[in-house]
């Protein structure tokens, strides 16, 4: 195991309200001088000032996060090879309790490296959420040549996205919006769900909008534009 962290996957708050049957898996990396959050984030936008990273949850975390991102920006095969053995090992356990695995590679990235490991792991189900336009249209329209096991969640940043959105919604695919405090039933017209319950995304119904409530410290020390257009 590389030096500064002792596992790539781990399990939060969030991922322990698996529903019965499964068991949640996050890998988080997190950016520092050595690894900028532009390589981690290519798409990062007004959610950066907000991220669970910057929270201020759970400070200790940060180096190993860190340090995982630096293991993976300096050799990102062996990175990929390691997580994955340590998944499969996962697997092998939560079988011994009856339950499937649902891994999220991204946790506070956006690298779409899951694509690797859910070709190479087809018992996992993998779940992400991007930025990334190109990718998830791609992901949604071309889904024959992604893997199966492989789920992605459109990630909202700013009004400018709105009908980016809209399109998305009305092709079946999903997106998740970040509310202050009210999660409301529809959103520009489509159900909104709740995407706090918890994360297994891939379970969620075509073409509905996946509510979350902003999370951390962050969002009362926003600037104006990030109250306005991300957080809504």
């Amino acid at each position: 195991m590389p030096v500064g962290f002792s596992s790539y996957w781990s399990q939060t708050t969030k991922t322990a309200k698996a529903p019965e049957g499964w068991a949640n898996y996050i890998l988080l990396m997190g950016p520092s001088e050595d690894v900028p959050l532009a390589k981690l984030c290519p798409h990062a936008g007004l959610c950066a000032s907000v991220c669970l990273r910057f929270s201020g949850r759970n400070p200790m975390a940060r180096p190993v996060q860190e340090a995982r991102a630096r293991v993976w920006a300096e050799n990102r095969t062996l990175f990929l090879l390691e997580a994955k053995e340590e998944l499969r090992r996962l697997v092998k356990r939560e079988a011994r309790k009856g339950n499937q695995v649902c891994a999220r590679f991204d946790g506070l990235s956006d690298t779409g490296d899951a694509k690797v490991l859910a070709e190479a792991l087809p018992q996992v189900q993998f779940v992400d959420y991007t930025k990334d336009k190109q990718r998830y249209w791609h992901w949604l329209l071309y889904r024959d040549n992604f893997p199966p096991n492989w789920h992605l969640t459109f990630s909202r940043d700013r009004q400018a996205d709105n009908e980016f959105c809209r399109q998305v919604l009305g092709l079946g695919g999903t997106a998740a919006v970040v509310f202050f405090s009210q999660v409301p039933k529809e959103w520009e017209g489509y159900p909104v769900i709740d995407g706090d319950a918890h994360d297994l995304r891939f379970m969620d119904p075509r073409g509905v909008v996946v509510g979350l409530k902003v999370k951390g410290k962050g969002i009362y020390t926003a600037n104006r534009k990030v109250k306005q257009e991300f957080v809504l």
